[in-house]
């Protein structure tokens, strides 16, 4: 999961970075408030959760680690019901 995570991550990024780990902070990936929201979309689409507005917002995330963490704990409260 995690590595698809990273790669949706990456596939928004303008400037074709091909590397990133979850220790890596958003604010260094070439992201903008748009792609940020497609990632989101992405893994709304890929994993079948869905995210609240205000998670819409880049700058509520700090690393990729936290994007991770926030795909697993949804996926786990859908697998839950």
């Amino acid at each position: 999961m995690k590595e698809k995570i990273i790669e949706i991550i990456l596939s928004a990024c303008a400037a074709g970075e091909d590397y990133a780990d979850e220790n890596m902070p958003l604010n260094e990936l070439s992201l903008d408030s748009f792609s940020f929201v497609s990632i989101i979309v992405k893994l709304e689409d890929e994993f079948g959760i869905e995210f609240d507005v205000d998670d819409l917002n880049i700058a509520k995330w700090e690393n990729v680690k936290d994007v991770i963490s926030a795909v697993e704990i949804k996926t786990n409260e859908k697998a839950e019901r």
